[in-house]
């Protein structure tokens, strides 16, 4: 990066992860895989010195 600030916002479809589960009868196995990749991909962005929020 160059040092700039950058915003950057997401948008889905089906509203947020709260909403997904609320809306759809998902099982604790899958809802865990899904952390479990939410967990992977914000430490690759950390590792980019990309912060989230």
């Amino acid at each position: 990066m160059d040092g700039n600030t950058l915003g950057v916002f997401g948008w889905t479809e089906n509203g947020n992860l709260k909403e997904l589960y609320e809306k759809f009868d998902i099982g604790l196995s899958r809802k865990l895989k899904i952390a479990l990749n939410i967990c992977r991909g914000i430490t690759f962005l950390h590792g980019c010195h990309i912060l989230h929020h």
